[in-house]
């Protein structure tokens, strides 16, 4: 039962990553064919790197800083950073800050013997980084607040 369900998975899985490589396909033989350019990759990512403005924003900058806090210490940091629109820094955060969290961190205790001791060694850290992002966060967003006034 259980090898029949994951191979099923794995099915859909792949049918999922195949379905989003033929949009993607089709999207390039569209502008291919128009001749329409498509915008260097600094513009598109320009439109979408910087704070977003008061009209634009859906949680209050307390508010992000706040699931900043809450997904940094479950240890996936960067979202908080997504929502405020500093996209470059969440998606750094987002894959430096858990293959530190997920890989470097738990390697090290290991190597250390700390797990050996307590099993919950690998806890510890988690806290820290959570409050370390959101701090980060929230200087940036009272930066932002000191600037557009």
């Amino acid at each position: 039962m259980i090898v029949t369900v994951a191979i099923w998975s794995i099915v859909a899985l792949l049918a999922v990553f195949a379905a989003a490589g033929v949009v993607l396909l089709v999207q390039a033989l569209v502008i291919a064919r128009t001749g329409i350019e498509p915008l260097p990759l600094r513009q598109r990512i320009g439109r979408y790197v910087g704070p977003l403005g008061p009209r634009a924003t859906l949680l209050s900058p307390w508010n992000r800083v706040l699931v900043e806090l809450v997904s940094a210490t479950c240890g996936f940091p960067g979202l908080g950073w997504f929502s405020s629109g500093r996209v470059w820094a969440g998606l750094v955060l987002m894959l430096g800050g858990s293959a530190l969290v997920w890989g470097l961190v738990p390697v090290a205790l290991a190597f250390s013997g700390l797990l050996l001791k307590s099993p919950y060694a690998a806890t510890w850290y988690l806290p820290i980084v959570g409050v370390v992002s959101a701090t980060a966060l929230a200087l940036d967003q009272r930066f932002v607040r000191r600037m557009s006034r």
